[in-house]
């Protein structure tokens, strides 16, 4: 009987455990991808690109040359507009182990409609960390 009590903690223990890194590491995922789409719509795309792999730093070295191709007051108004949109996280999903999607309502000044992204998470294992490798 005891034997068997020690079975059932010790299997409870480790489901604990397990449910309890599994959301550490979904909710470290959903941390990057926060600053990912927060850097992204407030045109820091240096920083978006930090946190980013593969096609993504290269849509962001492009989207960072149109905004700079921007001149004088254009350029100043996107940069106060940027600076304006919140993001807001509304759900978090898990894909599997190693992936995680993140959704966002995005509030733009002036806009009357409501804008949704979903930024995609996945670990880089060779690099220890999460990298954002999608977003729409």
């Amino acid at each position: 009987m005891r034997h068997f009590r020690r079975t059932i903690i010790g299997v409870a223990l480790a489901a604990f455990f397990a449910a309890g890194c599994s959301a550490g590491r979904t909710e470290a995922a959903a941390d990057v991808a926060d600053e990912f789409i927060r850097s992204f719509f407030h045109a820091d795309y240096d920083e978006a690109a930090r946190l980013s792999t593969g096609d993504v730093t290269d849509r962001l070295a492009e989207t960072k040359a149109m905004a700079d191709s921007l001149s004088g007051d254009l350029h100043d108004a996107f940069m106060e507009l940027s600076a304006m949109t919140r993001t807001v996280r509304m759900a978090v999903n898990d894909v599997a182990r190693d992936s995680v999607s993140v959704e966002y309502e995005i509030v733009v000044p002036y806009q009357d409609a409501m804008l949704y992204n979903t930024v995609s998470v996945v670990w880089i294992d060779s690099l220890k960390t999460w990298k954002v490798n999608g977003f729409n």
